[in-house]
């Protein structure tokens, strides 16, 4: 079975710096913070394979992507595994995933990114109603 889904997503970003020097026993601090909220376009695929009414594997992707204002960048997960349901509603669910944001932010002094990458297997158990 194949899913496609579009929308939107809302997310809140805020990302700050700060610096602190000593020169000749002078302290001086720099400190800045900005924070901004969007809604942007969502677009998702889905994949799932049923082995058996018990047993299926899966692959999901979605991603965001933002271009204007002061924050822009993109947010994707991927992910891919296996659902095995022992009992008719409860399941375990094993999968790899990897996320991946990257933002940046403009302003009249510099310019701040933040990139985050996660990835790596996850276990959970799943109830479907």
């Amino acid at each position: 079975m194949l899913g496609l889904g579009a929308g939107a997503a809302y997310y809140r970003a805020t990302l700050g710096a700060s610096a602190n020097a000593v020169v000749n026993g002078q302290v001086g601090t720099y400190s800045e913070s900005s924070s901004d909220n969007a809604i942007a376009p969502l677009l998702e695929i889905g994949v799932r394979h049923a082995i058996s009414p018990d047993l299926r594997l899966f692959a999901d992707a979605s991603g965001v992507w933002k271009n204007g204002g002061r924050f822009h960048g993109n947010i994707y997960n991927a992910s891919a595994g296996v659902e095995w349901f022992p009992v008719k509603n409860i399941g375990l669910v094993l999968a790899y995933g990897v996320t991946n944001i990257d933002l940046t932010r403009d302003t009249n002094f510099a310019d701040t990114r933040l990139k985050v990458r996660l990835q790596g297997p996850s276990a959970f158990l799943k109830a479907r109603f």
